[in-house]
C-alpha cells in the first residue's frame, strides 16, 4: 500500500495549510484501515519524516541495534564520519520481520531468473549464510560476489551499481556513466 499524503495528489492542490500533523494524521488513518497486521513503514525523502512521527505515536515492537554491533557487523569498511552519518538515520526494524518464516510456496515454479548478489566483508550473520545458506533457497540463481559490506549501497554503490548493470545485460559498466561511482574503487 502506498498512500498518497495531503498536498500530493495533483498540482492545483491548496497546501497553504498543510503540515506535518496533517500527513502523519493520513498516514495514521491509513494504518488503521490496514488493520491490526505488523507494517513495515517505508518513506522517501518527507515521507521518512512523516513515518518517524508515525511510529513516535504508534510504536510497534522493534529491534534497534546498538552502534557497536551495528558499526561492527552491518558497516565495517566505512570511514567513521560515514557510518555515524548512516547510522543517525536507523530506525528500528520490526521484530516480527526478523523471526517471521518467509514463505515462497510458487517460486521454484516460476522460472523466474534470479541472481544473488553476494557481499564479501558482510559479517551482519554467520559465513555460509547469505551463500549458500539464503542463495540456494533460489532455484538456478546465479551468484555475484562483490567486495563490500552489508551496507554497499552506502560504502560501494560503484561495486554494487556496475554488478546489478552486468547481471542486467548491459554492456557497460554503470561506473561509465556515473563519475561518483569509481569515488570507492
Amino acid at each position: 500500500m502506498a498512500p498518497t499524503l495531503p498536498g500530493h495528489h495533483h498540482p492545483g492542490e491548496d497546501r497553504a495549510e498543510i503540515g506535518h500533523d496533517d500527513l502523519v494524521a493520513a498516514a495514521l488513518a491509513t494504518l488503521e484501515a490496514a488493520g491490526p497486521d505488523p507494517l513495515v513503514l517505508v518513506g522517501h525523502s518527507l515521507g521518512g519524516a512523516v513515518i518517524s512521527q508515525v511510529a513516535d505515536r504508534r510504536p510497534d515492537r522493534s529491534l534497534p541495534l546498538p552502534w557497536e554491533l551495528w558499526r561492527g557487523s552491518f558497516m565495517q569498511t566505512a570511514d567513521e564520519a560515514a557510518a555515524q552519518a548512516a547510522f543517525g538515520r536507523l530506525v528500528p526494524v520490526p521484530s516480527r520481520t526478523t523471526f517471521d518464516p518467509v514463505r515462497l510456496p510458487r517460486l521454484a515454479g516460476l522460472d523466474l531468473p534470479a541472481t544473488f548478489v553476494c557481499f564479501r566483508q558482510d559479517q551482519t550473520m554467520p559465513q555460509g549464510y547469505w551463500h549458500p545458506g539464503m542463495s540456494g533457497r533460489l532455484p538456478g540463481a546465479a551468484v555475484v560476489e562483490i567486495d563490500g559490506d552489508h551496507e554497499a549501497m552506502l560504502t560501494a554503490p560503484g561495486r554494487l551499481a556496475d554488478a546489478l548493470h552486468q547481471v542486467a545485460g548491459f554492456a557497460e559498466p554503470a561506473a561509465a556513466h556515473r563519475p561518483e561511482a569509481t569515488a570507492d574503487a
